[in-house]
């Protein structure tokens, strides 16, 4: 059982961080990814025995989910992933397009010389990253 602060991989998620707070990246990683099965019940020690920590970082961990709406909580019977409709999909995928062409558009109106050196760069780099992760022909690569 560990305790304490856990050191992170390189997860973009920060050198440090609280078990709670490790815990809580990798399920709601996994959650975003469909890694676990929607409507499913979340059982505190499986979710122990999953990601390795303590059942106290963990509930501190699924409360938080809870809390954002990724996990359903039902009283004395405990935790459940929240099922997605096509609605909410589409309405979340209509943002997300909505707010990446403002800021592309942003970006391009302050562009500098070195804006520009960084997008010629990103762009060599995107066309030769993998757009799957290596050790699956289904993951897509975080990179690209």
């Amino acid at each position: 059982m560990k305790y304490g602060v856990a050191n992170l991989n390189d997860d973009g998620h920060g050198a440090k961080s609280t078990l709670a707070s490790t815990v809580y990246h990798q399920l709601r990683d996994d959650l975003l990814a469909g890694a676990l099965e929607t409507e499913s019940k979340l059982r505190v020690e499986w979710v122990v025995s999953k990601y390795g920590a303590g059942a106290s970082p963990v509930r501190e961990a699924l409360n938080r989910l809870a809390s954002q709406g990724l996990l359903g909580r039902h009283d004395q019977r405990g935790f459940f992933i929240m099922p997605v409709t096509a609605a909410e999909l589409e309405e979340l995928t209509r943002t997300r397009c909505w707010l990446e062409e403002r800021a592309l558009r942003e970006s391009i109106a302050h562009r500098t010389a070195e804006w520009e050196e960084q997008l010629v760069l990103a762009l060599h780099r995107l066309g030769r990253a993998s757009r799957l992760l290596p050790q699956s022909s289904s993951s897509l690569n975080p990179d690209w």
